[in-house]
């Protein structure tokens, strides 16, 4: 499509000056088979739609890694319509499926890694999700809330919702939960899902940028400064002792800024040498505006390409929604 090249060339030059590059950071989670999406997996994508995501990123804008994308912006060398792929979490299809992809296609990405997930196979809301698809009782009761999850349907609209709710709890109080979700649907076989040392060291020797996540993906502002700075710290001390190199960015669990995380989390990644972190905040990095330990991120989810291109072409002018 020339024409959409052309607009999109248009609207791009006109809203990023030279003096004020722009950048976008893309935010993906998991990527799997068309045959696997009904799952109740969280913030999943379909694999060929992601194919077609990266497709037209490549068409149209710079992709760049994360970390020249944010020393090039800092220099005052930033292309027009730069843009940067991450992937939080750690599963195993970010191995299996996005890695291939981006190889491919000559592609850096950045992985955040939560990294208790390493040895346990999965992260704590997997277990929300395997324990309620694998029973067979029609309904469940916490914290004296009663959840119909008598169908596929109940089931996928239970686990929603007790994320949503258990997620906003601390680490311990989280495992109190979801013992009590056990005790009433059974202790589900939770298959191992996630990336192990190998596979991470292989995506870092590949050119794939590694990042902590923290280690068991706690909400930080639920957590005592003692407990957060544990979890940052940890997730940074594996993962170097995997790829043998530093970990010099993070990105936030949930991520949105004095909701989930604040200026004392940010002290402790400074204080523990991290150059930069990533919320999940929208927008797009401005030298000149944003703060290098909050960086917004922007990922539209249109799945016609010239909706997709356009979006992410208007948000180079600040609109971003």
């Amino acid at each position: 499509m020339n024409w959409l090249k052309i607009v999109t060339k248009l609207i791009s030059d006109t809203f990023s000056s030279k003096q004020t590059r722009k950048l976008i950071v893309l935010n993906f989670h998991r990527v799997l088979p068309s045959k696997q999406m009904n799952c109740g997996f969280v913030d999943a994508l379909d694999e060929e739609f992601f194919k077609k995501k990266i497709f037209w990123l490549k068409e149209y804008f710079n992709i760049l890694p994360l970390d020249l994308a944010l020393e090039l912006q800092e220099n005052g060398n930033l292309p027009l319509r730069a843009v940067a792929i991450t992937i939080d979490d750690g599963y195993v299809d970010s191995y299996d499926i996005i890695f291939p992809i981006l190889i491919e296609n000559g592609i850096s990405g950045a992985f955040f890694i939560s990294t208790a997930g390493i040895n346990e196979g999965c992260l704590w809301f997997d277990k929300i999700v395997e324990a309620i698809n694998q029973t067979n009782i029609p309904k469940l009761k916490l914290l004296n809330i009663n959840y119909n999850i008598s169908t596929k349907e109940d089931k996928k609209i239970s686990i929603t919702k007790l994320v949503e709710i258990i997620k906003y709890k601390t680490i311990e109080e989280r495992h109190h939960l979801i013992d009590i979700i056990y005790n009433q649907c059974g202790h589900p076989n939770i298959p191992h899902r996630f990336l192990s040392n190998d596979q991470i060291k292989e995506m870092s020797d590949n050119g794939m940028l590694i990042g902590a996540h923290t280690h068991q993906h706690p909400i930080l502002m639920k957590e005592s400064d003692d407990t957060a700075l544990q979890e940052i710290n940890k997730s940074k001390v594996i993962l170097e002792s995997i790829i043998q190199k530093p970990i010099q960015l993070l990105a936030y669990p949930n991520g949105k800024l004095n909701l989930d995380f604040d200026e004392r989390h940010i002290d402790m990644l400074k204080k523990l040498k991290f150059k930069a972190a990533l919320s999940s905040d929208w927008g797009v990095i401005n030298k000149n505006k944003s703060n290098l330990f909050a960086l917004p991120r922007f990922t539209p989810w249109e799945d016609r390409e010239s909706f997709f291109v356009l979006r992410l072409a208007f948000a180079f002018k600040g609109v971003v929604r």
